[in-house]
């Protein structure tokens, strides 16, 4: 049995009744905080159970009581196979599991203008037979949540067509759980628009986990001062992934001031990824014991055609003994190109840092053009590179610059054959005579 406080509208003529289901279409309409005291673990506030729905919580709260001490508790749950339902207008808090749960096979889900504290977060539970179809997430806060389980704080399977906008995830997890903002398992054709995801921890953290996206587009992210504490655990931004990895777009996406007692990573590229374009997008500032803007990594020829135009890898600081700072690595993909970047400032304490960097497993048939590679600083001058490639075959660079890289001639395009390469002592950034060619500058 269920104890509620709950005032409900429906069409607009307000009722008062102790009720856990929304049976029937209509608006309904909250006209005071709703109050969970369920008896067992694992049930609903409230359980919506039919289609052409509109649940106008209308600044109102809907909360477990306090004094509840239930688990497994959802807030607000969606059942399988319905359509056009709108959550909108409220606060979630105080509950002992998510604030919000849609089932497998539903569409036209609308979460709108929802503010949630202190509880696990958002999940859309579709499958790959029963996916979540045209949905939306928008103007939504998650607060202070997250703070007594691993997992994530949004949680989005087999979505088509969902639309994410303009949501901040702040102050969530635990430095004792591992924490993602926001995973996509199987997303396709999903947008995800001016999301920040700001002042989360986690003994691992990750800002965004797409696990196998198909044509998804990603503006305006923002992902800054999240810290992972765990010893030798890892920081990334957006970490891509998974089967069917193709033709996902990224645009003006920020990662930025982050920080790891492990690896700090912006934006990590990894196996079966293939035809992603990443454009202004920026990696700043992340400080790890190993720290690295982009991680394109990769397995056989599983990492291929991806293209990164006018992106930004600066300031990332490796701080731990014997580990790199890399603006842009290149370990095992191929045939990409890099177009218009820029690596600049990355550091290191103790060993290399390196503007791009091809090691491991390197990567063979990239283009690499117009990019600027500058005051990359390791522990010396023999640790400090514009370029370092001494794996991999097929690369062409062309009309790319180099400077400052400490004060060794050859640290500042190493690898790149010589023939494509003109040095000077100066500091003038003038194009060589070949159009071609590239350049290397030493104070």
């Amino acid at each position: 049995m269920y104890k509620y406080v709950l005032i409900l509208g429906c069409a607009g003529s307000l009722w008062a009744n102790p009720l856990s289901m929304i049976s029937q279409p209509g608006t309904h309409r909250a006209g005071s905080d709703i109050i969970g005291n369920p008896e067992v673990n694992n049930e609903y506030i409230i359980e919506i159970t039919a289609s052409n729905v509109i649940l106008d919580l209308n600044n109102n709260t809907v909360s477990q009581s306090i004094n509840n001490i239930q688990s497994g508790i959802t807030g607000i749950y969606i059942n399988s196979n319905l359509n056009n339902i709108t959550i909108k207008n409220g606060l979630i808090r105080n509950i002992n599991g998510n604030a919000i749960v849609v089932g497998a096979g539903c569409k036209e889900i609308r979460i709108e203008s929802i503010e949630i504290q202190v509880c696990d977060g958002i999940e859309f539970n579709g499958t790959l037979a029963a996916p979540i179809i045209q949905s939306r997430i928008k103007n939504c806060e998650i607060n202070d949540s997250k703070k007594s389980a691993q997992g994530e704080v949004i949680l989005l399977s087999n979505c088509t067509d969902l639309r994410v906008e303009q949501c901040n995830l702040s102050n969530n997890g635990n430095a004792g759980y591992d924490i993602i903002g926001i995973k996509c398992i199987n997303p396709s054709t999903c947008h995800f628009d001016r999301i920040k995801i700001i002042n989360n921890t986690g003994s691992i953290f990750t800002g965004i986990v797409l696990d196998s996206p198909d044509r998804c587009t990603f503006n305006h992210c923002t992902i800054n001062n999240n810290s992972a504490t765990g010893i030798n655990n890892d920081f990334k931004g957006i970490d891509i992934f998974g089967v069917g990895n193709n033709q996902n777009y990224f645009d003006r996406c920020l990662v930025l001031e982050n920080s790891s007692v492990g690896l700090a990573i912006g934006f990590s590229v990894a196996d079966n990824s293939e035809n992603n374009t990443f454009i202004r997008c920026t990696a700043i500032g992340q400080i790890g014991n190993a720290a690295i803007g982009f991680s394109l990594f990769g397995t056989g020829l599983n990492n291929q055609h991806n293209f990164f135009i006018q992106c930004l890898a600066n300031h990332n600081k490796a701080s731990g003994s014997g580990n790199f700072a890399e603006g842009f690595l290149i370990n095992g993909a191929h045939s990409g190109t890099l177009s218009q970047c820029r690596a600049s400032n990355n550091s290191s304490v103790s060993d290399r840092a390196i503007g791009l960097s091809f090691r491991n497993g390197g990567g063979s048939f990239w283009n690499i053009e117009k990019c600027v590679f500058a005051r990359n600083t390791g522990s010396s001058d023999a640790n400090s590179f514009g370029v370092y490639r001494l794996v991999g075959t097929g690369n062409m660079f062309t009309k790319n610059i180099a400077f400052n890289n400490g004060f060794l001639r050859f640290n500042q395009l190493r690898g790149v054959p010589r023939a494509s390469v003109s040095s000077a002592n100066s500091s003038n950034l003038n194009a060589p005579r070949r159009p071609w060619t590239n350049l290397a500058i030493i104070p």
